[in-house]
């Protein structure tokens, strides 16, 4: 059984977790592209870089599950790697996002490696945090509520760093991710102390776990050959496999190309008393937090009414019409702007609502497959089984990121993005007070970035002068540079590979997915006879 201490400890850690998760994943290509620190060769070779590391990370997930599996302390397998990987994940983050060298090539080594070392240190506390949730319980309705609450607060922690990142750094780049890469890595050791010392996973329920030498010595040792095996073996972990890459790659490139889209369409940073781009990016992610939260909130009375594959199908509904009129909106011409942006959050709702309901349904299949691995066996490889989910997720990151910034390349966005990155540099240069005046920007940007003086010069104001804004102006114009079919191309890629993905995962889970909860209470039945057959 849950008690209230294990779930909300469990729950609440998620908040720092998913805030830091969310900076990164979502926010490193924007700030790579708007604090001027590699140019357009160096933007596609650290591209590179970061998808391999990426691909590295999800095959390393498995050896991680391996490692956790065979670990023994007195707290247990999976807490002592929870706070192992926050602390060290923590410090790579902020120095990912503070340490900048003069030199570009320097940067793409530096934010290669530091990359890597993220995303090696997460893994470290990705699988362990969530091995802990099959390890409390195995109760179908005490897994359903445990599984939404965490999803609820992982939604949290994804919604405020999603929030807020857009509509405080437009004109303050350098500084403000160095601040809130700060924050957030505060934030995220401070939720992984109270998994560590509030969640106990062990039977009896006590902090200091409790050695049971004869049980320990049946146990087989779990190496990466046989824990291959045990996931080839489980046909329907297969199914859920593909499922996982599917979605995860769906729903993480309507985000990833968030912030492109509301600058490119809406403005970056707006003079004339109309909202920015970042601040409709900030109220679309309010309306992203809202639709999941709701479906979350909902998410047990509606598993009570009906079965997971309907609400796959009420979910895939949803999806598909709301990237459809999303689509549509977008490209609509001469639609006044606060009309558009209005249906484009409405449409948001559907869009999101969808993908919570659809990411717990596929939450639960997945962790029902780890029975049925134990049914087919005679083994509960619970922390193996549940490498699966990040495995998945990770690698689907690993297109989704090679996608964005193929794409913005491609459409000759990045162009734009490199120049708005140098203005941001010298204007973090004046904060740090490298440079001393707003002249000196503008002669920096002359001279060592092979901007037009003249032309920035036309963006003062004839009454307060030259100042801030007058860079801010000159980055605005900078966006309306980009042509029709570049935005045009940019919104196609982020609304109809999505639902071609989320029908491809939506067939497979019909076809090929046996583990209704028929199907489900027989295995846990058998798994008791047996169980009392032994005794």
């Amino acid at each position: 059984m849950v008690n209230k201490r294990n779930k909300w400890s469990l729950s609440l850690g998620c908040i720092g977790r998913d805030m830091c998760y969310t900076l990164v994943s979502l926010f490193l290509l924007t700030y790579l592209q708007f604090t001027g620190l590699v140019d357009t060769k160096q933007f596609v070779v650290l591209t590179v870089i970061i998808v391999l590391c990426r691909i590295w990370d999800a095959i390393n997930d498995p050896m991680m599950g391996t490692i956790i599996t065979n670990t023994k302390t007195k707290f247990g397998k999976y807490r002592p790697w929870v706070l192992i990987g926050a602390l060290t994940n923590a410090l790579v983050m902020v120095l990912m996002f503070t340490v900048r060298f003069n030199n570009g090539w320097a940067n793409v080594a530096f934010i290669g490696v530091m990359y890597l070392l993220w995303g090696m240190t997460f893994t470290m506390n990705d699988i362990s945090y969530w091995d802990l949730l099959p390890a409390l319980t195995s109760d179908k309705k005490e897994r359903d509520s445990l599984t939404t609450s965490v999803a609820v607060f992982a939604s949290l922690g994804a919604f405020i760093s999603g929030g807020v990142v857009p509509i405080l750094t437009p004109g303050r780049m350098v500084m403000a991710y160095r601040i809130i890469s700060i924050v957030c890595a505060l934030v995220f050791v401070g939720c992984q102390l109270l998994v560590f010392f509030g969640v106990h996973d062990n039977k009896d329920d006590s902090f200091i776990e409790r050695k049971h030498e004869e049980d320990e010595d049946k146990q087989e040792k779990v190496t990466l050959k046989g824990m291959v095996k045990i996931l080839i073996s489980n046909n329907q972990l297969m199914v859920m496999a593909i499922v996982i890459l599917l979605y995860s790659l769906g729903s993480a490139i309507l985000n990833a190309f968030g912030q492109n889209f509301f600058y490119f369409k809406y403005g970056y940073i707006t003079n004339d008393g109309t909202m920015s781009g970042g601040t409709m990016m900030t109220i679309f992610t309010v309306i992203y937090g809202v639709g999941t939260l709701i479906s979350q909130a909902i998410y047990p009375a509606l598993a009570n009414k009906w079965k997971r594959k309907q609400l796959i199908n009420f979910s895939i509904i949803s999806l598909i019409i709301g990237y459809v009129v999303f689509f549509a909106i977008s490209i609509i011409p001469g639609l006044p702007k606060v009309v558009s942006f209005i249906i484009l959050c409405i449409i948001g709702l559907f869009i999101f609502a969808g993908q919570g309901v659809f990411y717990l349904t596929m939450l639960v299949m997945l962790t029902n497959t780890i029975e049925y691995g134990e049914w087919k066996t005679g083994k509960n490889n619970a922390a193996i089984t549940f490498t699966i989910r990040p495995f998945m997720v990770k690698l689907a990151g690993a297109i989704q990121y090679g996608i964005v910034a193929l794409t913005l390349v491609i459409c000759g966005l990045n162009v734009i993005t490199n120049k708005v990155g140098d203005v941001e540099t010298v204007l973090g240069m004046l904060q740090e007070g490298k440079l001393a005046s707003i002249s000196e920007c503008i002669t920096y940007l002359e001279t060592n970035m092979g901007h037009s003086a003249s032309t920035i010069y036309e963006f003062i104001d004839p009454i307060a002068g030259l100042s801030v804004d007058t860079l801010k102006a000159y980055s605005e114009s900078l966006f309306q540079q980009a042509t029709t079919g570049s935005v045009i191309g940019l919104t196609a890629v982020m609304c109809i590979v999505p639902i071609c993905l989320f029908i491809i995962a939506w067939i497979v889970a019909r076809k090929k997915y046996i583990i209704d909860e028929d199907k489900y209470n027989e295995i846990m039945m058998d798994l008791e006879r047996r169980k009392n057959e032994n005794n």
